[in-house]
């Protein structure tokens, strides 16, 4: 069980590194990236998911539209919270992936504008 669940740690690390290369403005410029423990949530519908899309549009260390991989979300979704620093800012963002841990489906920040 436990080396599941590190597997699972895993790859939701994997899914979100590569998402935040993707789609951030300066990737270069983070560091000190720490990982929360990967949970679970069924409380998250299309109308939660289509909010934190629409925020993370005005997310200025994110380029511009963000892209997230097709389909629907899964009624499941797992969350992992990713702080890290911008030179001597301090960030947090919550990422939320599909069952498969395949995809990032939404996200949301935490941070000062």
């Amino acid at each position: 069980m436990l080396l599941a669940a590190c597997g699972q740690q895993h790859k939701a690390r994997s899914i979100v590194d590569d998402f935040m290369d993707e789609n951030m403005s300066d990737q270069s410029a983070i560091h000190a990236v720490d990982y929360a423990k990967l949970d679970s949530t069924r409380l998250i519908g299309d109308s939660l998911i289509q909010a934190m899309r629409k925020a993370a549009e005005k997310n200025k260390l994110f380029r511009h539209p963000i892209t997230y991989a097709e389909g629907n979300p899964t009624p499941l979704l797992f969350i992992t919270r990713v702080d890290y620093k911008v030179g001597d800012k301090e960030c947090q963002d919550t990422y939320y992936l599909d069952a498969d841990l395949t995809r990032v489906v939404a996200f949301k920040s935490l941070m000062d504008e």
